[in-house]
């Protein structure tokens, strides 16, 4: 009883953002077909359904993504390469890892997020590339949901997505 009350209020506490987000992010990419819905299991579950268009901004930002996590959402690509269903069933552990500490945090979940990673990015500017940190891998969310999935909670620097001097993947 307990534990169903404080789930009710998890919901509660991330509602007005997941309004927002489904109103203006999720049923639109459902009504277009860019996602299909797969299931609920711990959050509902979409699939990426189209193969990535050259010309679509949100097409090329999927290209570098596996999935993505949103309030009470989770949307992902299959994929074909990276052991496929294995490599999906690790980005869905991370990803659903994200949706609780949304539940958990709630709003303060996307200040956090935001925060840490934006004084990753500031804090980058008076270091040495050699101290530079990344603002995606290094951020304390990340590493909490890549420990989730089972994945290593740090990536060396030559292992970073876009090269070992490009710390932050959204410029």
């Amino acid at each position: 009883m307990t534990s169903s009350i404080l789930e009710f209020c998890k919901f509660l506490w991330l509602l007005p953002i997941t309004i927002l987000v489904w109103l203006f992010y999720v049923l639109p990419l459902w009504a277009v077909g860019e996602i299909e819905y797969e299931g609920k299991a711990d959050t509902f579950i979409w699939i990426f359904l189209n193969p990535i268009d050259p010309d679509s901004v949100y097409d090329k930002a999927w290209a570098k993504w596996a999935g993505q996590a949103l309030p009470c959402a989770y949307i992902y690509a299959k994929h074909t390469t990276f052991n496929g269903p294995l490599y999906d069933q690790i980005t869905k552990i991370h990803e659903v890892k994200h949706c609780k500490d949304q539940l958990l945090f709630g709003p303060f979940f996307y200040l956090g997020y935001a925060g840490h990673s934006t004084w990753l990015g500031v804090s980058n500017l008076w270091k040495k590339e050699e101290d530079k940190r990344h603002i995606y891998h290094e951020n304390f969310l990340e590493v909490r949901a890549r420990k989730a999935a089972g994945q290593r909670a740090v990536i060396p620097r030559d292992e970073w997505m876009d090269g070992p001097k490009d710390y932050n993947p959204w410029l």
